[in-house]
């Protein structure tokens, strides 16, 4: 079973990381510059961040869930930029020693400051991944942000049973995370794209007329709750897919 559940847990990666190389194809219509590779390291840290939130629920990563984090982190490690950061902000040595396998073991005054680095940190990173989520939204009308809610629930989920099973406790504190880092800034972000995209070389009459459809359209039609109550059913839909 375990081993079942890593490979659709790999699986799930590669698909969600083909599927933000695709949206990046369709924004670089409007913004050549967009680099794939630092948009899915965006994402890499993001997931990192998601993974450590799941976490909290039992205050532990696990061999098997430490591996996969692992994979993530490979070319980015986000609790290794957090760290650098707090010690060249002279927030003492002690957080030099937290590592993943020993994050929740730590004083808990230090995990506290490395956790929220960790969360100051992926602000950006969630607010440069979604609003291109939303430009390519726009450009081609397909409902991108749908499809990322789908295939993060799944992935969160599988994390979560490579160690005795999914637990629904630990995985609906990982969809609070990304209801928290993603859905939110999702909307601060569609809400105004020209502040955004201050520094990107796109029309302003395009970006206009984004951050207008959605103000007309998506807020009017309870966009986040629709989004929200699409989260839920998916993941009861797995629970009870386990169950059968």
């Amino acid at each position: 079973m375990s081993a079942d559940t890593e490979e659709k847990l790999d699986k799930k990666y590669a698909k969600l990381t083909k599927f933000l190389a695709e949206i990046c194809d369709v924004a670089k219509g409007v913004d050549g510059e967009l680099s794939t590779q630092e948009y899915l390291l965006n994402f890499d840290l993001l997931l990192q961040s998601l993974l450590l939130h799941q976490s909290k629920s039992n205050q532990a990563i696990y061999p098997k869930e430490q591996d996969f984090i692992d994979k993530v982190a490979d070319k980015a490690d986000i609790l290794k930029i957090a760290k650098t950061q707090l010690l060249k902000d002279g927030e003492g040595q002690a957080v030099d020693k937290v590592e993943w396998d020993n994050i929740f073991d730590c004083p808990k005054e230090v995990f506290a400051k490395v956790d929220a680095k960790i969360q100051e940190l992926t602000k950006e990173y969630t607010k440069n991944m979604v609003a291109y989520v939303a430009l390519a939204e726009y450009l081609n009308g397909k409902n991108y942000f749908f499809k990322l809610n789908d295939e993060t629930v799944d992935l969160l989920y599988y994390y979560a049973k490579l160690e005795n099973g999914a637990d629904e406790n630990e995985v609906q504190q990982g969809i609070m995370g990304y209801i928290k880092f993603v859905a939110n800034y999702y909307v601060e972000v569609m809400s105004n794209m020209e502040e955004f995209f201050a520094n990107k070389n796109i029309k302003k009459e395009l970006l206009g007329s984004l951050r207008k459809e959605y103000r007309e359209n998506k807020r009017s039609n309870g966009f986040l709750e629709r989004h929200l109550k699409k989260i839920k059913e998916r993941l009861a839909g797995l629970f009870k897919k386990d169950k059968e």
